[in-house]
């Protein structure tokens, strides 16, 4: 893989192009759209891993592999090793370089200084490459890896600009993506394009998600290390928040949805001959009456441990200030977008 592509700004473009092909052209409301995206992201795939060596795809391109990267650092679970000294008397280092059993851990991270979840897949090759039974998938405390910044194989320090870039986007992409689907935020899309004299809302959607994921994005964190004084590092600590943001959203559509297997499969067996569809098949089901308490809920969770692990990795009040308004910001904005009504595409 080319030295000057070895970094997460490919990746972070790609994710933030995704919220932007997502909420601008709507693939969710065209199912052969959605086909060649899958299609897409696989011959990308194939074709980069038939090409260069190693997981390059997965490394340093896949924007969903970055997506679960970070939100893995929440994980109750680590590929470790399990005793240290054994490392330190390894001289071939299989975990990495591969033998005739496995062929190593190919995102070049060496067992011995690897440190969290971060660059990992669970592939265990390094631990089936291991001739000393020294690795395994072992438990630990979700969240203990954002308050450590130890040297990281294969990353070197969370200090990285490039890796902070994706923690953003990932983490700010939450509120992004779920405010694209409430009616107030929609509206004002919509009045903002007619008052431009534009033909479709997609400027001012694209205006939106690169605001919300960028630009503002950009502009609060360097705020808040510029007041604090503090490292990159900190800024990792919004990232529990930026997880209890994803999984209330995702939750929401799961259980406000999860019905809708019916009437898919009963228009697949109708377009197959095999049934006759009713005049009507779809139907939005009513929200659980505990559905928002427990958004909120998730919500409140991964903001109190936002506010722990920015406890602990700064010393003093002046550090923790600007951090501590930057999670109650978004703790705000979070609370105000899950109590929003949704909005109905008329698709």
């Amino acid at each position: 893989w080319p030295t000057q592509l070895r970094n997460k700004w490919l990746a972070v473009s790609l994710f933030v192009g995704w919220l932007l092909c997502y909420e601008v052209f709507s693939p969710w409301a065209a199912p052969s759209f959605t086909a060649w995206i899958i299609v897409g992201y696989f011959v990308f795939a194939f074709a980069i891993d038939a090409c260069f060596q190693g997981a390059a795809f997965c490394k340093w391109v896949c924007p969903i592999g970055q997506f679960h990267f970070v939100l893995s650092m929440l994980s109750p679970f680590e590929v470790k090793a399990l005793k240290k000294s054994t490392c330190d008397s390894c001289t071939t280092q299989d975990c990495i370089r591969g033998n005739e059993v496995s062929r190593g851990c190919e995102l070049e991270l060496l067992i011995p200084t690897k440190q969290g979840n971060l660059d990992c897949t669970f592939c265990l090759d390094c631990m089936r490459a291991c001739p000393h039974d020294n690795i395994a998938l072992a438990p630990t405390f979700p969240g203990t890896d954002l308050l450590e910044d130890d040297f990281r194989s294969s990353v070197g320090s969370l200090n990285r600009s490039d890796y902070t870039a994706l923690m953003m986007v990932v983490v700010f992409g939450a509120f992004a993506n779920a405010s694209g689907m409430i009616a107030p935020v929609n509206k004002a899309i919509d009045e903002v394009s007619l008052w431009i004299g534009a033909s479709s809302p997609a400027l001012v959607t694209a205006l939106f998600i690169l605001l919300c994921t960028f630009i503002v994005p950009s502009v609060l964190l360097y705020g808040a290390k510029t007041l604090s004084r503090t490292s990159n590092h900190i800024a990792w600590s919004i990232v529990p928040l930026g997880v209890a943001m994803w999984s209330a959203h995702l939750l929401f559509h799961f259980f406000t949805s999860y019905t809708s297997i019916v009437p898919v499969t009963v228009r697949a067996l109708s377009s197959l001959g095999l049934t006759n569809a009713p005049k009507q098949l779809w139907a939005i089901p009513d929200s659980p009456t505990w559905l928002l308490q427990g958004e909120l809920f998730l919500l409140v969770i991964g903001f109190l441990a936002s506010i722990a692990i920015c406890t602990g990795l700064t010393n003093t009040l002046k550090e923790r200030l600007p951090w501590f308004f930057l999670n109650a910001l978004l703790l705000v904005v979070g609370v105000w977008i899950l109590l929003q009504p949704p909005y109905i595409c008329d698709r």
